[in-house]
């Protein structure tokens, strides 16, 4: 079953799903946006923070949409944004720190995987708005 899977990740990654995106300035621009300041970096150690200020360099908004751009077309997110960062935290108030049930685990992700998520969640909104009758 795990070779399946694995060669059907393959031939997705050689042919994609290879359809024309629009993907505007603007919009990628209201999703990197939203990226809190204060969130934790994933594995690349950047943040939404150093993403916004980046943001402001002609070429790196260009190659941001022109990436953003690829995975839709695509239909697939990057290896290396699927890996996360998992930080084990202590739940506050708790009597016994010797039971699992007192910690927690907080999955730092890409921020550019953030952005693509969002951008999906977007057109996924729009298009279940402008496809359904008054009737759903």
């Amino acid at each position: 079953m795990r070779g399946l899977e694995k060669r059907e990740e393959l031939e997705q990654e050689k042919k994609g799903f290879e359809g024309e995106v629009d993907v505007d300035m603007e919009e990628v621009e209201e999703c990197v946006m939203k990226q809190g300041d204060k969130k934790a970096a994933g594995r690349s150690g950047i943040g939404g923070k150093v993403l916004k200020e980046a943001f402001k360099v002609e070429w790196v908004r260009e190659e941001i949409r022109e990436v953003v751009k690829r995975s839709l077309q695509l239909g697939y997110v990057a290896k290396s944004w699927r890996k996360s960062v998992g930080i084990i935290m202590r739940t506050p108030n708790k009597e016994d720190y010797g039971s699992p049930n007192s910690y927690r685990i907080i999955n730092l992700l890409e921020v550019l995987e953030k952005v693509v998520e969002r951008m999906v969640a977007r057109r996924l909104e729009r298009w279940g708005q402008e496809g359904m009758g008054d009737e759903q």
